[in-house]
């Protein structure tokens, strides 16, 4: 939980586009974070999915600090090792046309799904849900000092 915890606090992004950030989103070398997805539950058909911001305003590119981009690509390195680390048993995020994530095992998908490399994920490549970023923060006594609409 340490990067989507650092991207809150240092970007003022909110939960729901820390847990949608692809690498493709981040230039390491300009120093910017482009925001252009979030992750939603759509509560009516039980899945989550990849969908644009709620507003055209909130699709934004920003600076970000050395700091963090050393963390980031620190962050980037360790995701390579530990999927070599988990070997079959790692899992990739995919996203199907209707913009639907999936969690599967390493291996060919059947359709047409196309892999996304989320920045934020555990250890063995799982997408963390924007409830459980949200559940962390609360539980550490994070939230009392994020901005109001990161929560």
């Amino acid at each position: 939980m340490h990067i989507p915890t650092m991207l809150l606090y240092n970007t003022g992004m909110r939960v729901a586009e820390v847990a949608g950030l692809r690498w493709q989103d981040i230039d390491l070398k300009q120093m910017t974070i482009s925001v252009n997805k979030q992750i939603r539950y759509i509560a009516k058909d039980k899945k989550y999915c990849l969908t644009p911001p709620k507003t055209r305003s909130n699709q934004r590119t920003f600076t970000i600090t050395p700091e963090l981009v050393g963390e980031l690509s620190s962050w980037k390195a360790a995701q390579a090792e530990q999927e070599l680390a988990y070997g079959e048993h790692y899992v990739y995020v995919y996203e199907e046309p209707d913009g639907t994530i999936r969690n599967m095992s390493k291996g060919l998908p059947n359709g047409p799904l196309a892999r996304v490399d989320l920045v934020c994920t555990r250890s063995d490549g799982h997408s963390y849900s924007v409830d459980c970023i949200r559940k962390q923060l609360n539980a550490k006594g994070y939230s009392r000092g994020i901005d109001k609409r990161c929560r």
